[in-house]
């Protein structure tokens, strides 16, 4: 009679098929079994089950070894006690989704993709599957591409304060000015207008103090993806004279910061 291994036991595969058979026949078997999950997944009684028709049908001459068994049911239960985990990990995490600011891409029926950015609504359970609902569009758990840290009213998504602003070229009359993005994001740098002033008064390095003591220069600057794209020049000051030049950078809501301002002394006329 021919034999298969299953987990390290050995028996008589004619008999076992039978004897499983009539065991989840009588049992309500997986085959017959109303469910949403792969029938190639068992549970804890499908485990005895088929345990049970291991021992029905080992070896009498060659028993099995109860360590083995024993072996067996620890590896299981650990397996299983793992499933729960990630289980209750992902309840955990979907839930925890609820009121915060996400951003979501899915592909359309047309091949498009469909980027939301937006505060999480509700989360429900549908069929095992975990859908969110983000500005009134419905998404999959693994749809959700970013959690972003909500910012607080009136303060800029990005603190450029500790970047500096660079000069070279400078004349008499004044010089290159350039300074680097503030933040790696994509989505929130092309959002982004700088405007660059220069003034006298050292006091320079507040959103209050460089509007109102400084003066503009260089234009507003918007839709830079490249830290090469953020240049200005000034010119017509006063030659052998020191000067300060800061940047004024406003996100999409509306809200400023500056950067570090940089003082520098116009070149002597010859």
């Amino acid at each position: 009679m021919s034999s298969y291994d299953v987990s390290g036991v050995n028996y008589g595969s004619a008999t076992a098929a039978k004897t499983y058979a009539k065991t989840g026949a009588d049992n309500t078997s997986l085959a017959g079994r109303e469910s949403t999950e792969s029938s190639t997944d068992m549970d804890f009684n499908d485990f005895l089950q088929l345990m049970v028709v291991q021992m029905t049908n080992q070896d009498f001459m060659n028993p099995t070894d109860n360590t083995e068994y024993m072996s067996q049911m620890a590896q299981f239960a650990s397996m299983q006690a793992m499933n729960e985990l990630a289980s209750y990990s992902k309840t955990n995490y979907a839930m925890g989704l609820v009121g915060k600011e996400v951003t979501a891409s899915r592909y359309t029926q047309t091949g498009e993709l469909d980027t939301t950015t937006g505060t999480v609504t509700r989360v429900s359970l549908v069929g095992n599957e975990y859908k969110l609902y983000v500005d009134g569009k419905e998404y999959e758990l693994e749809e959700i591409m970013q959690i972003n840290e909500p910012v607080e009213d009136g303060v800029c998504q990005v603190d450029p304060s500790e970047l500096h602003v660079s000069y070279t070229d400078l004349t008499e009359e004044g010089g290159t000015f350039s300074w680097t993005l503030p933040t790696e994001d994509a989505t929130m740098y092309r959002d982004l207008v700088y405007q660059a002033y220069y003034s006298t008064d050292p006091d320079f390095n507040t959103v209050e103090a460089v509007e109102e003591n400084g003066t503009a220069f260089g234009g507003r600057i918007t839709n830079a993806t490249l830290d090469e794209d953020l240049t200005a020049e000034l010119t017509g000051l006063e030659p052998d004279t020191t000067y300060y030049v800061n940047v004024v950078v406003t996100d999409a809501n509306g809200n400023k910061a500056v950067y570090q301002s940089v003082s520098f002394k116009t070149k002597s006329v010859e």
